[in-house]
């Protein structure tokens, strides 16, 4: 029973239930906050999260449930959704994605000139730019689809869709490709995500989130394709509809005519 005497006294209940909708989604936000900085912590470059792989999964693990269980309970509050947001193209939901595993990349490198000893500097500074650049075309095309860059050149060269969106997700998908040839082979700044003994490298996110980010583009590019092959079938069924429609108003004005000719 979610309702229970309020200090005793008969007839007085409380809806419990009712109370706890708000105190549990800011109980949600404050995990969400916590593992945030937690997984921040613990994964930043050789922290205490490569000593141990089950450090390392289970803080992204509870990140990521925290985040799972925000989103599920705002969707049952009908407050908002990942798929309410998501839900303009089928490219943006992946755009959100690369903005966040490129800020991950970007966090886990500035963490590599924090540390002493040799490196690869040129690798480092080479994923620092191009993560940046991931994630400034990523904000773009997520502003571009709520329409809040307030620019009308903005709005007309990034245009949901458009051929210039597919440009940008190849470079970026390509940009992805140098870093990964660069960084996560044998010898470099990420081969693996613990690290190497080997040759010096430490532990950090680049390496999981280099691929995750290569991921997140190959599906930017290919989901812009799907989208566009189903608006062109959608556009070719209406043109198909029209033709029938003006060909049978063809026919029954020409009936029309033949009927008058009779009288």
């Amino acid at each position: 029973n979610s309702k229970h005497p309020k200090g005793g006294e008969p007839g007085k209940y409380v809806d419990i239930k009712n109370m706890s909708k708000p105190v549990e989604g800011y109980i949600l936000v404050f995990f969400c906050v916590l593992w945030i900085v937690a997984t921040a912590l613990m994964t930043k470059a050789n922290g205490i999260a490569y000593r141990a792989t089950n450090i390392y999964l289970s803080s992204w693990g509870s990140l990521f449930l925290s985040f799972y269980t925000l989103n599920d309970w705002t969707t049952e509050k009908e407050i908002i959704s990942f798929a309410q947001l998501t839900h303009l193209s089928w490219t943006l939901k992946w755009w959100y994605g690369l903005f966040f595993t490129s800020a991950v990349v970007f966090g886990g490198t500035i963490g590599m000139f924090g540390l002493f000893g040799n490196f690869d500097h040129s690798a480092a500074i080479l994923t620092l730019t191009l993560s940046t650049i991931s994630m400034l075309f990523s904000v773009l095309w997520i502003l571009a689809h709520y329409k809040l860059l307030g620019c009308c050149c903005c709005d007309h060269d990034l245009k949901v869709g458009s051929l210039f969106e597919a440009f940008v997700g190849v470079v970026v998908l390509i940009s992805w490709i140098v870093v990964l040839a660069k960084v996560t082979t044998y010898g470099n700044i990420a081969p693996t995500v613990g690290g190497n003994i080997e040759t010096g490298s430490v532990g950090s996110n680049i390496y999981a989130f280099s691929w995750a980010s290569f991921v997140f583009a190959l599906f930017i590019v290919q989901e812009w394709k799907a989208e566009r092959a189903v608006e062109f079938a959608q556009t070719q069924e209406k043109h198909i509809q029209g033709l029938g429609i003006s060909g049978v108003v063809g026919h029954a004005e020409i009936d029309n005519i033949h009927d008058d000719d009779d009288i």
